[in-house]
C-alpha cells in the first residue's frame, strides 16, 4: 500500500471534492522506473488533483470507448488513449467503476509524464500548478517534447528550466512561442488547443492560481474543481487575455457541470458504446475470359 496524495479516489466518491482527503490505496501504478519514496514523485502526487482537475475539464469524462475525429485514436475515460495494461484502447473498452477510471488517469500520468519530468525539469523549483499545467500540456502533446531524438533536453526543456531557476523573461517568452504552435491536430488548428495552451500558459507564469480546494480566493484564483467542464470552450464573446473574465467565466458559467458531477453523470448516463469500424474489401471487377 502507498499513500497516495492524488485525492481525486476519494473525492469522486464524496459528494463534493475536499482538499483534506488523503486516501490509502493500491499499486495501480506499479512500475519499477517510479521511485515511490522520491521526493520528486511524493511532490508530484500532490499535484495529480490538481492536475486532474484541470485535465478532465479539457478532455471531459466519458465510460465507453469512443472514436476520437481529431486525433483519430479510440478513446476513454479522461482523455486516455491507452489502457493502464499499456495496450491502446480499443473500440469494445468499457470503464466498471470510478476506481478503474482513476487507474487509467493515474497510470497514464505516473508512469509517462512524471518520469519524463523527473529526468528532465527542476521540479524542486516548480509548485503544484506548474506540474499540474506541464501535466495537462504533457497528457496532450506527449511529454517527448522534452527531449531530442538522442534523448537530450530539448530546447523547450531548456527554456523551462531557465524559467523555473530564474524567472527570465526571455524564456518565459520562448516557452510561451513553443506553445502557442501547439495547437494542431493532424495538420488542422482547433480552437480548443488555443485556449488550453493560453490557460495552461497563464499558470505556468502565475497570472492564474489554481484554487481547487477553494482555499486561496484571490482576484485571479480560480476554482477547476468547480468549474463547469469545458465551460472555457464555450466563452467565445471576450478575449482569453482578460484575467478576471476568465475566471468569472468558468466559474459562474451557468450550464454545464462539475468535475464531481461529470464523473458521476459519465456513470449513470454513459455515451453509447462506440462500434468498431467495419474494414471492407473492394471486390474485383469481374473480367471475361478470353478464349485461347
Amino acid at each position: 500500500m502507498k499513500k497516495l496524495f492524488f485525492l481525486a479516489v476519494l473525492a469522486i466518491f464524496a459528494a463534493s471534492l475536499s482538499s483534506a482527503q488523503v486516501a490509502e490505496v493500491s499499486d495501480t501504478v506499479a512500475d519499477a522506473e517510479i521511485d515511490n519514496d522520491s521526493a520528486e514523485f511524493k511532490k508530484f502526487q500532490e499535484a495529480e488533483y490538481d492536475m486532474l482537475c484541470l485535465i478532465a475539464h479539457f478532455e471531459g469524462v466519458k465510460v465507453n470507448a469512443y472514436w476520437d475525429n481529431k486525433g483519430r485514436v479510440w478513446t476513454i475515460g479522461i482523455g486516455n488513449t491507452v489502457h493502464y495494461s499499456g495496450r491502446p484502447v480499443k473500440s469494445t473498452d468499457r470503464i466498471k467503476d470510478k476506481d478503474e477510471l482513476m487507474r487509467y488517469f493515474s497510470h497514464h500520468v505516473e508512469k509517462y509524464i512524471f518520469t519524463d519530468m523527473q529526468k528532465y525539469l527542476p521540479m524542486a523549483k516548480m509548485s503544484k500548478s506548474d506540474i499540474a499545467a506541464l501535466g495537462s500540456l504533457f497528457y496532450n502533446t506527449g511529454s517527448g517534447i522534452l527531449y531530442n531524438k538522442d534523448k537530450t533536453p530539448s530546447e523547450f526543456c531548456r527554456n523551462l528550466c531557465e524559467w523555473f531557476n530564474k524567472k527570465s523573461a526571455s524564456a518565459k517568452a520562448s516557452i510561451a512561442a513553443y506553445m502557442d504552435k501547439k495547437v494542431y491536430a493532424k495538420g488542422e488548428r482547433l480552437e480548443v488547443l488555443v485556449k488550453r495552451r493560453a490557460v495552461e500558459e497563464k499558470i505556468i507564469f502565475g497570472e492564474i492560481i489554481m484554487d481547487n480546494t477553494g482555499e486561496y480566493a484571490l482576484e485571479n484564483s480560480v476554482n477547476f474543481a468547480e468549474a463547469p467542464l469545458g465551460g472555457i470552450y464555450s466563452v467565445k464573446t471576450r478575449d482569453l487575455d482578460d484575467n478576471s473574465f476568465v475566471c468569472d467565466s468558468i466559474n459562474n458559467c451557468p450550464y454545464g457541470r462539475n468535475l464531481n458531477d461529470s464523473i458521476n453523470w459519465a456513470f449513470t448516463h454513459p455515451n453509447k458504446p462506440a462500434t468498431a469500424k467495419k474494414t471492407t474489401t473492394a471486390k474485383r471487377p469481374r473480367t471475361k475470359s478470353k478464349r485461347r
